[in-house]
């Protein structure tokens, strides 16, 4: 066996090694999600249960049924009342609120972070929760109120759970083919000079 023949073959091998390992890299773009941060605005992402003039944020991180779901939310808000709300809400009485404030349909506080999973019902995730989620789909995080109009301030939200989303089949399949074209030139290119 020559030497370039050796050579032509370990460049065989490094191609088939590298385009591998490019796969494993993009099956693994569905991984396990590190902890994430996430600015939830009161008006722009307002669950708006009446109105529907705001939009809840979608995170990109699925969920399936079982999957641990753990947030953790500082900052305030306010919806239209005049008093800054922690992500847990209108939990006690205010001046400016007066009662505590629950909606009825929903039986979550107004003004505190909630979170959805896929087209499930809405759930309080307030300054703090560790749980296991009950459905499969996209989380989505929202400000809990009737509109959006009057809505002001944001909260962070650090959230741990969840996959990012997974390329669609085609764009993997393209991808790949990417990646197997540019490994095919060092080999076309050795091969000529031969």
């Amino acid at each position: 066996m020559s030497i370039s023949s050796i050579t032509q073959s370990s460049r065989s091998l490094l191609c088939k090694q590298a385009l591998a390992v490019s796969a494993l890299a993009l099956i693994g773009f569905g991984a396990q999600a590190a902890t994430v941060s996430y600015t939830v605005f009161a008006k722009e992402n307002s669950t708006a249960l009446v109105t529907q003039d705001a939009s809840p944020l979608d995170t990109g991180l699925v969920f399936a049924a079982g999957d641990q779901l753990t947030v953790a939310a500082s900052g305030t808000w306010d919806g239209g009342c005049g008093f800054a709300f922690s992500p847990d809400g209108a939990r006690t009485a205010n001046f400016a609120c007066g009662a505590p404030l629950i909606d009825t349909t929903t039986d979550l506080y107004y003004f505190s972070l909630v979170g959805r999973i896929g087209s499930g019902n809405w759930f309080t995730l307030g300054s703090s929760f560790n749980n296991t989620v009950t459905s499969s789909g996209h989380l989505y995080l929202g400000f809990l109120d009737t509109d959006s109009g009057n809505n002001s301030g944001s909260v962070t939200a650090r959230v741990t759970g969840g996959v990012a989303e997974v390329p669609e089949p085609g764009t993997l399949a393209l991808l790949l083919a990417a990646a197997g074209a540019g490994l095919m030139v060092p080999r076309r290119r050795a091969a000529i000079a031969d």
